[in-house]
């Protein structure tokens, strides 16, 4: 009730409230873009990361899956009187900066933008479980996985001002299975 008296009032006394509610919604709606601003980064990394473990482990297919011919899974080559299992982790990174465009920076891998850092990623680990050997044919969940972990980190700007670091850590889980 009192706010529209004030906005109706022919003084003029309207006018300072008018525009400190019009910077209150801009500072909320730069609030809104930052937030979608590191949503799409963080779900670009996730998805560079998974496309990047899926160039490798094809690269290293008929390792992987050789032995399906012969009703086996699996990575794995005789070793004297033992198999053993033989997969590569592949060079994640190198895959990485050619998909996202990021260069080695020391231990980490950086994105710039101009001269602003728009993230940085750093400490990929990449497991990889072997399927078994001679598989039960009646589960289908033993296949190859690989499961990724990576940390992400993105400043987070306010005003042109950089206030903070957003710290993610992403582990992204990848399982194949041959088609036939």
């Amino acid at each position: 009730m009192i706010l529209k008296k004030v906005l109706r009032d022919k003084q003029g006394l309207g006018y300072p409230l008018v525009a400190a509610i019009v910077l209150v919604l801009l500072m909320l709606m730069m609030v809104g873009y930052e937030y979608v601003r590191l949503q799409i980064i963080g779900y670009g990394v996730r998805d560079a990361v998974q496309s990047a473990v899926n160039t490798v482990a094809t690269a290293n297919y008929e390792t992987s899956f050789g032995g399906l011919k012969s009703g086996y899974s699996g990575g794995y080559e005789r070793n004297e009187t033992v198999w053993l299992p033989r997969l590569s982790t592949g060079d994640v990174y190198a895959e990485l900066d050619r998909i996202l465009g990021t260069s080695p920076n020391g231990s980490r891998h950086t994105k710039m933008a101009g001269d602003a850092k728009e993230f940085e990623v750093y400490g990929l680990t990449v497991d990889v479980l072997n399927a078994p050997f001679k598989p039960d044919h009646s589960i289908r969940a033993e296949t190859l996985a690989i499961t990724t972990r990576i940390t992400l980190e993105v400043p987070l700007w306010f005003m042109g001002v950089q206030v903070d670091v957003m710290k993610a850590d992403l582990v992204i889980a990848t399982n194949f299975v041959a088609k036939f």
